[in-house]
């Protein structure tokens, strides 16, 4: 498990990381840590409002790595 701006994740056990093109970032919808609390904030829902959350490491100017990751909060329990 790890921190970003004091919510926790984890990498996803079941999925491969993805090293691939700068490019393929122009298929995405990027948002940012605020854009998850407010979007959180918002539901009322007991179930996390997110498809898919993905961490993306830049390792070069031409490559970039994806991590598809859990975001833990109190509605998600720990399955792996």
């Amino acid at each position: 498990m790890f921190y970003i701006c004091n919510l926790k994740f984890r990498y996803n056990k079941s999925s491969k990381i993805d090293t691939c093109s700068i490019k393929s970032l122009d298929t995405l919808k990027i948002v940012n840590i605020e854009y998850l609390k407010r979007k959180k904030s918002e539901t009322i829902l007991k179930y996390n409002p997110f498809g898919k959350v993905v961490l993306i490491e830049v390792i070069s100017p031409n490559k970039i790595v994806k991590y598809d990751v859990k975001w833990i909060d109190d509605w998600v329990i720990i399955e792996d």
